[in-house]
């Protein structure tokens, strides 16, 4: 899951990112494991900087005191997420819904 560069409409992009770290996120967000789980273990200890998650659904997910650097957040749904103490610096939340998350605490 190293970051590597990819072209997109024929065109390299600029800077290496880590979209299978991306899809381990959404992968267990989804899984329907207890909120316990993401909160005392799995997350705190996994790196998801430089992912890209364009147009990713994580619609109530617990996303608590994680590492969200650099992550491209563009037109993602956050409805409802639960993102206390998170870091999301240098993320781009362009056209994301955050609709009722809980930001506490975040570094912006």
């Amino acid at each position: 899951m190293k970051p590597h560069r990819y072209l997109v409409d024929d065109i390299l992009i600029k800077e290496s990112i880590r979209p299978e770290r991306a899809q381990l996120l959404i992968t267990l967000c989804k899984s329907k494991l207890e909120p316990y789980f993401f909160v005392d273990e799995t997350l705190q200890e996994s790196n998801f900087t430089k992912s890209e998650l364009i147009n990713a659904n994580l619609r109530g997910a617990t996303l608590r005191d994680i590492n969200l650097n650099a992550v491209n957040l563009l037109k993602v749904d956050l409805r409802n997420v639960d993102a206390r103490r998170t870091s999301f610096r240098n993320v781009n939340l362009r056209n994301a819904d955050l609709e009722d998350a809980n930001f506490n605490f975040v570094k912006f």
